[in-house]
């Protein structure tokens, strides 16, 4: 699921605040393209239930200051960020990031 950068209106739904009730229609088979901007973002995404995420700006953004370079750095960048966030949050590894991880209200 993607909005496609397409936060142009004030009240537009952002992937995050969708992607759990999409991912429960989809019965798991949701990947989720926009808004992921950190490692954090990955583990949010994949707790609501993406199996996937596409990671689109952050990358540009390294092409375009130091090229093929800039892309390996964001690429090694977003992972670490994402194993800290799975070894504070307890998750061995990816099969284990499930919506347990969400505090309930």
């Amino acid at each position: 699921m993607s909005n496609h950068g397409g936060r142009h209106l004030d009240t537009t739904v952002t992937t995050a605040a969708a992607i759990g009730e999409v991912a429960a229609a989809l019965a798991g088979k949701a990947e989720v393209d926009g808004g992921i901007r950190r490692g954090t973002d990955i583990l949010k995404a994949l707790v609501l239930g993406a199996r996937a995420v596409l990671i689109g700006r952050p990358v540009l953004w390294g092409l375009a200051v130091q090229g093929a370079d800039g892309v390996a750095a964001v690429i090694e960048h977003l992972r670490v960020e994402l194993v800290r966030a799975m070894q504070l949050s307890g998750t061995a590894s990816l099969r284990d990031i499930g919506p347990d991880l969400i505090a309930a209200n």
